[in-house]
């Protein structure tokens, strides 16, 4: 039996995970997907991103720009990045010595994932979606001009886990209680930042499955 990923809405019902995903990355929403490891989120960003649109040729150009700057080859496809939460400020944001080299420059067109959002400190995360948002980040040069980089993901989205360890109200999970709630206080001010959260889950199912599905499903 297979396990199809799905949204759990609040009244308990549940729908297929990647059309509504999938809806929001072509609005450019920024998601934030909250699940447990068996829901691999990441898997489910794949599909969303391999479900875009191809590039057109001026973006096509305008990406390969950023990828020769940064020393990669050339692509048409739409870029996928997804720096970790470790990655230094200079690695996410470039730097005024190398303007184009910053994961955000190289999600240019395409999808920027922040794996484990509630990793990443807090100003990172900030500055991140504020350059999102604004669709330019700076930098002060020695003599105290300012040089301006364009950012332009065509979609941010960000995975996290439900609590520590990932396995909240199961008998598995091995957080303390005090744990979950600090946990859990952290995570609703990384959503925050985002569009929108969505909780996700595996469920079993079998071929009639998607038959049963309505417009409610497809809908964000």
């Amino acid at each position: 039996m297979d396990c199809l990923h799905t949204i759990v809405d609040a009244d308990g019902s549940r729908r297929p995970a990647l059309p509504v995903v999938l809806a929001h990355a072509k609005q450019g929403n920024s998601v934030l997907l909250v699940g447990s490891f068996c829901a691999s989120a990441i898997s489910l960003v794949r599909a969303a991103h391999a479900g875009l649109p191809p590039l057109t040729s001026n973006e096509v150009e305008r990406v390969n720009r950023a990828r020769v700057a940064a020393h990669l080859d050339p692509t048409e496809v739409r870029p996928l990045r997804a720096p970790h939460y470790t990655c230094s400020e200079a690695a996410l944001f470039g730097s005024a010595k190398n303007p184009w080299q910053g994961e955000l420059q190289l999600a240019r067109h395409g999808v920027l994932m922040l794996d484990q959002a509630p990793e990443f400190r807090t100003k990172v995360l900030e500055d991140t979606m504020a350059a999102v948002t604004s669709g330019r980040t700076e930098y002060r040069l020695d003599n105290s001009a300012v040089l301006v980089a364009e950012v332009y993901p065509q979609w941010v989205v960000g995975t996290a886990l439900p609590c520590p360890c990932g396995h909240i109200n199961t008998k598995r999970c091995s957080c303390q209680p005090g744990a979950v709630l600090e946990y859990q206080n952290r995570l609703a001010k990384v959503a925050k930042l985002f569009t929108v959260r969505l909780d996700v889950e595996d469920y079993p199912w079998h071929e009639d499955t998607l038959a049963r599905t309505t417009k409610k499903e497809c809908s964000p």
